[in-house]
């Protein structure tokens, strides 16, 4: 990094935001929510984020929740970096995961850590990205250490939200995870002092601080999918432009997509039921091909029964015609005598 350079931050969240664009969407809302969660739980008490130096350093409390605001927001965002290495897993992928798929993703929390960590200006997200995943116990992760970590408590938040986004959002098609906002929350308060942290899960229980995550995820869900639709748009007019085809056509057709897309995802809650859909034209894409894939695992699972019905039969056949076999021999040997 150079001070004429791109900010290595900046220049990841675009090379994420080109190539797959539903891990720009999912990791805008985790830091959306993070950052709304985070204010709250500095106005009512001040002292919880201390542990982090960046933070105990400053003593003016506006300016602290300011900079508490700012390392959620950007630790959500850079949370999931490490999938990077793994497009090809979340950004063409119709189907639910193979087991030895799920084990590639698990990596990266490990790959993502080691791209924060390599650059200053993006080393204070890494603790995020490499613990997200880890439970509160200890029982799963190990190579993230909780009680030697001093940004423990903001990892706990992104933690927390990313899961609850992950189980209401776009994770269903690769995962086959699937839970309404209400029900996600009663399955962390559930894991609460197992996966969750037991300050986080009492605050889910009051219905203010779960509405507050629903309202930041579905405001960012909704503000990032209209930014992916215009980068579309702006991609489609240009390649119109560069062809000589109609401009005028092309950007009313574009327009009216986006304003599908924006209907159909649902302007308030109650009409996406707090679930995240993706931009309509990528997600009706991932819905066909999950269909074509479960057609297709069903005419090989109906062509395999076909085949083990005709073995089946055929030794059935072979069986009968051998004893009546053996009974012509039996008859012809009573004649004989």
């Amino acid at each position: 990094e150079t001070s004429r350079s791109l900010p290595y931050g900046l220049f990841l969240q675009k090379l994420i935001f080109r190539f797959a664009p539903e891990i720009y969407l999912h990791s805008q809302a985790v830091g959306a929510a993070a950052a709304a969660l985070c204010r709250q739980i500095a106005g009512e008490e001040p002292g919880f984020f201390d542990d982090i130096p960046a933070v105990r350093e400053i003593s003016d409390p506006q300016e602290k929740l300011r900079e508490i605001q700012r390392l959620a927001l950007a630790s959500g965002q850079f949370h999931d970096v490490g999938k990077i290495n793994f497009t090809n897993l979340y950004a063409n992928n119709g189907r639910q995961w193979f087991e030895e798929e799920h084990e590639m993703s698990r990596l990266h929390p490990v790959t993502g850590a080691k791209l924060l960590a390599d650059r200053p200006s993006t080393r204070p997200y890494a603790d995020a990205a490499l613990g997200h995943h880890a439970w509160y116990d200890g029982s799963r992760d190990c190579a993230y250490r909780r009680l030697e970590c001093a940004s423990r408590q903001l990892v706990d938040v992104v933690a927390l939200v990313d899961w609850l986004e992950n189980v209401t959002g776009t994770a269903v098609l690769y995962t086959g995870i699937e839970m309404s906002f209400d029900e996600a929350v009663q399955e962390a308060i559930r894991l609460e002092g197992r996966r969750f942290s037991p300050l986080l899960a009492a605050r889910l229980r009051e219905r203010q601080t779960a509405e507050l995550i629903r309202g930041a995820l579905d405001q960012s869900r909704r503000e990032t999918a209209a930014e992916i639709a215009a980068r579309a748009v702006r991609e489609t007019v240009r390649t119109v432009r560069q062809t000589g085809g109609s401009e005028t056509e092309t950007v009313t057709g574009a327009a009216t997509e986006i304003k599908t897309s924006h209907l159909d995802r649902g302007a308030t809650t109650g009409e996406t039921g707090g679930k995240m859909i993706l931009p309509y034209r990528l997600r009706q894409s991932r819905l066909r091909k999950l269909k074509e894939a479960k057609e297709k695992e069903k005419t090989i699972t109906r062509k395999k029964n076909t085949a083990a019905t005709r073995k089946r039969g055929c030794r059935r056949a072979k069986a009968g015609r051998m004893t009546r076999n053996l009974r012509c021999r039996n008859r012809s040997r009573k004649c004989s005598r």
